[in-house]
């Protein structure tokens, strides 16, 4: 009886685990051989560090890609809440009296809230960006303090 007549006469069941077997039995191997082969192109995406080593090949080099327009208002209200985070971690850990940096900051805060309740978001958003980066170096001050 040759392998062909032990096949047909196997059940579906069975023939699904010869086949089964024999697609491993050629997969594994032939995945181990492609994952040896070098790759013709290579993607290298991060922050703009310098990448050492020796580049083998063509190098294209993609501008990155463009931001999508946001809703201003969502820009800003999500500056927003990132603005009343900082503040409120600098308020916690800022010792008496307060700092002349921290009534530039609420200042700032205050009137991007107006500008932010008046509809002119992008005022808004630049308001609550420079407090925001206020009040985190105030964090950073009082922490490296000890408060």
């Amino acid at each position: 009886m040759s392998l062909w007549q032990k096949f047909i006469g196997l059940s579906p069941l069975e023939k699904l685990g010869v086949l089964g077997s024999v697609a491993s039995l050629i997969g594994i191997p032939l995945a181990f051989y492609l994952a040896s082969s070098p790759s013709p192109s290579q993607v290298l995406t991060g922050d703009g560090n310098t990448q050492i080593g020796s580049v083998q090949g063509g190098v294209t080099v993609n501008p990155p890609p463009r931001a999508r327009s946001v809703d201003p208002q969502v820009s800003a209200q999500s500056m927003r809440l990132v603005a009343e985070t900082h503040r409120e971690n600098a308020r916690f850990h800022m010792p008496p009296p307060p700092p002349p940096r921290w009534t530039e900051a609420e200042t700032l805060f205050q009137r991007a809230s107006a500008a932010y309740r008046q509809g002119n978001y992008v005022a808004a958003y630049e308001g609550f960006d420079q407090a925001q980066r206020i009040y985190l170096d105030l964090y950073s001050e009082f922490k490296q303090a000890g408060h």
